[in-house]
């Protein structure tokens, strides 16, 4: 990758100028720039190679007295002049620019952080200080780049995967050495644990463990390899079953060759690994006995690989038996066409170990397989038709874990749509019906049947589809927003679906209409008599006990009298009398005696009246002087009218009012009279003991009068007043 030099000199000489501005430049010997971008898919050209790291600085200064070692393989001798050594990321730890120097072939060049005695022994190449530029313990990765032109191309990298330092100690016991001139990778690298007492020290004399401007240490050694057995599968096992072996052999430059021994099984293996095989390999082994094993691997090593060997171990076991359960299906019906997830476990009938290995799933139309993790696993199946359909688990097996296997029905349906295609009226009113229609779709040429449920209304329906279609009508009792609901039930080709639609209904304001009022109780009085003539109340003795008032109920509706009360002239005279409570239907009559109402009507001119429970007045009628026994105040027709009063009425206590009769008459001018003294009782006593039988003589007989005489009296002729005046 190239980068451009403008940009790189034009950091240096900004930096160059902050120096001088600080009174540092004199003591800087490298600029600081930034590091260009890095593309994983360029490869190093190793032109030149970073050949030897100490992150971990001297024994004498392990934070700080850190030094990098260049080194020229060839084939060329390259001049360094303006090569960048930075570190990754965006604020990079390491940012040095070499120095103009012609590095030759086989030669090294040495870098030592802050000056010239980290190496006392050792005038270094280049002295690089500034800002930082101090390696992260933890791990960093350095990269190497030359310009080309206006360009930067890269030519090493170290510690490319940007994890841990793959060697080197961070006491300064230790620098990591490269091995040979390989791309970058961490079996190239070596911590130096042997100093070597002829060559370097630090600043305070302490050997350095590293080869400072030598060749590595690391170059006089057989790479170390590190041999892993990946897996021995399957872990248990039984007696006389395949295990297969899986190993991988690590170290060095290249990829190791040579073979790997498995022992440690009843029957052994041998793995050869060749160039190109990454160090890995398998081979298979078998144990004829029970109980628990170890397995060994061991690699022979090659010219450029030292010889290692791993070790595992592993079960032989008794057959266990096991369970497979298929857990669920989902989705239960299944949809025809769609993926049926089917889910599994296996378990062990004894022991605590999960089965492992495959589990086949038989049944659909489209099967699969699960591999087991941890005893469960799961995979999905098809169908292509309807129908009920029994779904098998097989569990093959796996090393100690006999098969087994399970069944589940599940029913295979279409997918169907329901749609709620309209409800009118939207808005509607309350209890407006709303007609509902519904569109149940499914696969081409078969159409849904069945019934569809609407709910959400106060009175819902249900639809009996026709080609996949229907409506009924439903109503709301309330006003709102409501959510209508169509459930569609399915069928034997069809999974059920449901549809929801909004609907309004409207709050109508509307004028109320007045109730009637209830017809008002009528009672009135229909008739009275003042002054009797006749025995009306049949207790032998014609009185004022006779006396009696008459009412009807005129109206439409029954009363009860409980409340009411009859009285005479407001005030004065007799007090009033409290109605028995008794109920008055509509039409019938009732009269009440003087006897037992108390009240005493004058002949002499008084007033009847009927209280209702309130007190209000409820009828009256005030009358003048009575004119003979017997005269009967009534309402013709008797129909409770206000102004239908007739003063010269038959009395008719309980019947029809009228003005005639046959058992009753009223006085004539004859002499023919009814034997009683129907005196006024507006005289006092006196008049009536001498007036009256049975101790009176009858004087107020006209015939007495007009036969006798007066004895010195005068009487006035006949005149039309309602009655006789005399004077004397």
């Amino acid at each position: 990758m190239r980068y451009r030099k403008e940009f790189v000199r034009a950091l240096f000489f900004l930096f160059l100028l902050a120096c001088l501005l600080t009174g540092l430049a004199g003591t800087v010997r490298v600029p600081v720039r930034a590091a260009p971008a890095v593309q994983a898919t360029t490869p190093p050209t190793l032109q030149v190679i970073i050949s030897e790291i100490a992150w971990g600085g001297t024994i004498a200064s392990p934070s700080t007295d850190e030094w990098i070692e260049l080194y020229n393989p060839g084939p060329s001798d390259v001049n360094l002049d303006q090569w960048l050594l930075v570190s990754g990321g965006a604020s990079p730890s390491i940012n040095i620019t070499l120095n103009n120097y012609l590095l030759h072939v086989g030669e090294y060049y040495l870098l030592e952080r802050q000056n010239d005695g980290v190496i006392s022994t050792i005038t270094a190449d280049q002295v690089y200080v500034g800002p930082g530029n101090l390696l992260n313990d933890g791990g960093d990765t350095l990269y190497l780049y030359a310009p080309n032109g206006a360009d930067y191309d890269l030519v090493d990298v170290v510690n490319s995967d940007g994890g841990p330092w793959p060697a080197g100690r961070s006491d300064g016991y230790g620098s990591m050495e490269r091995y040979g001139v390989y791309e970058d990778n961490d079996y190239i690298w070596v911590t130096n644990p042997n100093p070597d007492p002829a060559l370097n020290e630090d600043f305070r004399n302490n050997l350095i463990y590293g080869t400072p401007k030598n060749q590595n240490w690391a170059e006089t050694i057989t790479p170390i390899t590190t041999t892993t057995i990946v897996s021995d599968s399957p872990d248990p096992s039984t007696t006389n079953t395949v295990v297969n072996i899986a190993v991988s052999v690590k170290g060095g430059p290249t990829d190791p060759t040579g073979t790997v021994n498995i022992t440690g099984a009843d029957t052994n293996c041998t793995i050869t690994l060749n160039n190109g095989d990454s160090g890995v390999g398998n081979c298979n082994v078998s144990f004829t006995t029970n109980g628990t094993k170890t397995l060994t691997a061991t690699y022979s090593g090659d010219p450029n690989h030292s010889p290692s060997s791993d070790t595992e171990s592993h079960d032989v076991v008794p057959p266990i038996t096991t369970t497979t359960t298929i857990t669920s299906i989902t989705p239960d019906p299944a949809f025809v066409g769609e993926p049926v997830k089917v889910s599994v476990s296996v378990v062990a009938n004894s022991g605590s170990l999960k089965p492992t290995g495959t589990v086949s799933i038989a049944g659909a139309n489209t099967n699969c397989d699960i591999t087991l993790s941890n005893g469960v696993g799961s995979c999905n199946v098809n169908f292509t038709s309807v129908g009920n359909k029994t779904l098998e688990a097989t569990y093959n097996g796996s090393g100690a874990f006999v098969t087994s296997k399970d069944s589940e029905n599940i029913d295979a349906l279409h997918k169907s749509t329901t749609t709620i295609t309209s409800d009118a009226p939207d808005p509607s009113q309350i209890n407006q019906q709303v007609s509902v229609n519904v569109q149940v779709t499914g696969v081409s040429g078969l159409n849904p049947t069945g019934t569809v449920d609407i709910t959400g209304a106060n009175s819902n329906c249900s639809i009996t589809l026709s080609n996949g279609a229907g409506s009924c009508s439903v109503n709301f009792s309330f006003s709102g927003t409501k959510t209508l609901k169509a459930t569609y039930t399915g069928d034997n080709n069809y999974f059920g679906s449901s549809d929801t639609e909004t609907h309004i209904v409207s709050f109508v304001f509307r004028t109320a209409t007045p109730r009637p009022q209830p017809p008002p109780p009528l009672v009135a009085i229909n008739e009275f008599v003042p002054r009797p003539g006749t025995d009306w109340n049949s207790d032998g003795v014609v009185d004022v006990g006779d006396e009696y008032i008459e009412l009807l109920n005129h109206g439409v509706v029954d009363v009860n009298l409980s409340g009411y009360r009859l009285d005479d002239e407001a005030n004065i005279g007799s007090s009033p009398y409290p109605l028995p409570s008794r109920i008055l239907k509509p039409g019938e009559r009732i009269v009440f005696y003087g006897k037992e109402t108390g009240l005493l009507l004058s002949d002499g001119g008084d007033g009847v009246r009927l209280l209702k429970p309130n007190g209000q007045l409820m009828d009256a009628y005030n009358y003048s002087v009575v004119q003979f026994p017997d005269q009967s105040f009534c309402r013709l027709p008797d129909n409770g009218g206000a102004d239908d009063w007739n003063t010269n009425c038959y009395p008719t206590p309980g019947l029809k009012n009228s003005l005639s009769g046959t058992s009753l008459r009223p006085p004539t001018e004859t002499d023919v009279d009814k034997p009683l003294c129907p005196i006024a009782d507006t005289l006092p006593e006196d008049f009536v003991v001498a007036e009256c039988s049975p101790v009176g003589n009858n004087i107020w007989n006209r015939y007495y009068w007009d036969r006798f005489g007066w004895f010195g009296e005068r009487v006035i002729e006949n005149w039309n007043g309602r009655w006789e005046v005399f004077f004397d």
